[in-house]
């Protein structure tokens, strides 16, 4: 071994006029001094593709470790196997590649010992990349050697540089597709994927929490699963054409059915996925939950509905009152005319009977205008409940009923006289039973078929009552009155809601879903219960339930009373010249002293011009020129002493038996009746 291994490492730059280019590194590892220079000579003009070469050079194992640590990117290393030791060339490799983990810079072997390193052998053991005999190293041979190397190098140096960029890249894209699935997550729409056959391959991770379903669930389920049964027949057919033929689709609103039962709805969009040779794969798209914005359109939609049904019912309601107004006045004629009559032939007994029929007549047809005037909101109807007989009104209601029932439907009946009297009133339950019977009408297609009208008492108690959950009722006896039908009878879904105000079954402008609403409305008022037992297809019943009064009904005493007679001064007003005649002639048949006007104004004069004339005013409400309860201020500013009754069919606007502002001492309903008349005048006289 020559004393040039103890010879410090250095580096020789070849050549120094291109300094400035790219280099290739090569590292010369050998303990012979003499081998560097001939090394040196012969690579000393050599380039690769324009670059020259870099030669560093090393005389030991530590040597060349401290070269290759600093400089790493060596393209060749020129090594002999025998350096301070006989084997330190070859633990140099096992440094390089395994220790140091350098698989790019290429390793060529240099040894002047063949005989003890057998070539094939050095190869097989250790990953070098060249074997060179130091005997048969011509320049040439050197020279091709290092090309070989350099080129590798690049190859190797190049793949590495793209595996690096590769794996950073790839990175990147799983850094981005977290975030993606983060923000996805956030936005809280759903993505799918679908194959060629339609059929769901992939979704977000939210699946579960959007629908209640699991994604494994899901996979492989076809797009329509758990669309419900109106979207699976009115959208699904038209999105699954555009699938089979490629088409984008894009905010269809769909509706499914979440895990726990709920409707959920749904804008869903999708677009065709195609591969790198241009086949299609499926669909990928999006759906994003809209159920809060469906939901508040339908109740928007809802609410206008009922605006609508409001303002017709207002319309109807003030077009009722109009005419049970007028109404009133026509009757008012008949049923005054009637009454004088009955003063003219007071000896004649068939004319008498005549006139009772008349008025029997009029009072039943008072009762209607009470039942417009409720339906029109212009009386008052909470304080009319009474003792009343429910057999009565259910006879009186089924001769209305028959009227618009066609004969092809059976009417049963199963009455039984002795059930009892309600507190309720009259009306109202005739409107309740009427609404019933028109709805078991309605409900029997073809008409053709059968209702029966029953009513019964009952008596609730532990047993029976348990048979009827339904029922928040104390226990007792109860009046029921049962309309049955063997109609189409009452979907499960419906029943909830029927009892809701404007819910309707009934084709749009049929039916303003409030027929069953006042029925509900009605019974529970009057402390009483409703039931409902129905089967689609064979029919529904409906019961009403009352709780039983013990009293019985206090018979009119319209006809008993015998007109109160007087002899006061009255004046009486009203726009209506019939009414002012026929309240005239009535006042004078029971001897008063009257002045009757058909206009305020001059009634009013009159009181200003003789304050002290009349001992009583009766006045219309509504009148031209001035209503009653003006004209009563007025006349309480001249003379506060004097009576004022006010004469109205609409009740509401003046609370009998009670003083207000306008200076009303009572209130005469129209039509007027003579002991009406006669009750009210003499009750105010004699104070």
């Amino acid at each position: 071994m020559s004393q040039s291994k103890h010879r410090a490492n250095h580096t020789r730059f070849i050549p120094d006029s291109q300094s400035n280019c790219t280099h290739w590194h090569v590292l010369i590892i050998d303990d012979d001094e003499s081998i560097h220079e001939v090394t040196d000579i012969a690579l000393k003009q050599m380039e690769f593709e324009g670059s020259p070469l870099f030669l560093h050079h090393a005389f030991s194992c530590i040597q060349a470790k401290e070269m290759l640590t600093t400089h790493p990117a060596m393209a060749l290393v020129l090594l002999d196997i025998s350096l301070d030791r006989d084997n330190d060339g070859l633990d140099l490799i096992h440094w390089i590649r395994r220790t140091r983990k350098n698989a790019s810079i290429q390793i060529a072997v240099r040894t002047g010992n063949c005989d003890l390193f057998v070539e094939q052998d050095i190869v097989d053991a250790y990953d070098i990349n060249d074997f060179l005999s130091k005997t048969d190293a011509t320049f040439q041979k050197l020279q091709i050697l290092v090309k070989k190397a350099i080129r590798a190098f690049r190859a190797q140096s190049r793949l590495e540089t793209e595996l690096v960029y590769r794996k950073k890249i790839e990175h990147q894209l799983k850094e981005k597709e977290a975030q993606l699935k983060e923000l996805i997550g956030h936005i809280g729409d759903l993505i799918w994927e679908t194959d060629a056959q339609n059929q769901f391959i992939d979704l977000s991770g939210n699946i579960q929490t959007i629908t209640g379903y699991s994604k494994k669930e899901v996979v492989r389920q076809l797009f329509d699963f758990s669309m419900t049964q109106g979207s699976r027949t009115d959208l699904w057919p038209d999105i699954r054409n555009s699938m089979d033929e490629h088409k984008t689709f894009l905010n269809i609103e769909i509706s499914r059915a979440h895990k726990n039962g709920d409707i959920k709805y749904y804008f869903t969009s999708g677009k065709p996925v195609y591969d790198q040779d241009g086949e299609f794969t499926g669909y990928r798209g999006a759906e994003k939950d809209v159920t809060d914005l469906v939901l508040s359109e339908m109740e928007k939609d809802q609410l206008i509905s009922q605006l609508r049904h409001a303002q017709r019912l207002e319309a109807m309601g003030t077009l009722a009152g109009g005419i049970a107004h007028d109404f009133n006045n026509i009757l008012g004629g008949i049923l005054g005319y009637a009454q004088l009559l009955q003063f003219e032939i007071q000896n004649n007994s068939t004319g008498l009977a005549y006139t009772e029929h008349i008025v029997a007549g009029c009072n039943r047809a008072k009762n209607l205008i009470l039942q417009i005037l409720d339906f029109s909101r212009q009386r008052e109807s909470t304080s009319l409940a009474k003792i009343t007989d429910p057999v009565k009104i259910v006879e009186e209601t089924l001769k209305l009923c028959r009227a618009s029932i066609p004969s092809s439907i059976i009417i049963q009946t199963d009455i039984d006289q002795e059930v009892g009297c309600i507190r309720a009133d009259p009306s109202q339950i005739h409107q309740a039973v009427m609404n019933l019977c028109t709805n078991a009408r309605q409900a029997i297609e073809n008409s053709m078929g059968q209702i029966t009208i029953q009513v019964q008492k009952v008596c609730l108690d532990s047993k029976n009552h348990s048979r009827t959950p339904a029922l928040d009722l104390d226990f007792g006896e109860y009046v029921t009155i049962s309309i049955q039908d063997t109609g189409k009878g009452i979907e499960t879904d419906t029943l909830e809601k029927i009892f809701n105000p404007y819910f309707t079954t009934k084709k749009r402008g049929d039916g303003t879903g409030l027929g069953l609403s006042v029925v509900h409305g009605i019974v529970t008022r009057f402390n009483g219960a409703i039931t409902i037992d129905t089967c689609p297809g064979r029919g529904t019943a409906f019961t009403l339930y009352f709780p039983i009064y013990d009293k019985s009904p206090k018979k009119s005493l319209e006809k008993a009373i015998s007109p109160v007679h007087g002899k006061a001064s009255v004046l009486f007003v009203d726009d209506e010249p019939m009414l002012v005649d026929i309240g005239k002639m009535m006042l004078e048949k029971l001897g008063y002293k009257v002045l009757a006007t058909n206009s305020p104004l001059t009634g009013l004069k009159t009181i200003e011009e003789e304050p002290d004339r009349f001992d009583l005013i009766i006045t219309d409400m509504t009148m031209p020129d001035m209503h009653g309860t003006q004209l009563a201020l007025k006349v309480k500013e001249i003379n506060p002493d004097i009576p004022i009754v006010l004469a109205t069919g609409f009740t509401n606007i003046v609370q009998a038996q009670k003083a207000n502002p306008a200076g009303i001492d009572a209130v005469l309903p129209k039509p007027i009746t003579m002991n009406s008349l006669a009750q009210t005048v003499h009750q105010l006289l004699i104070g």
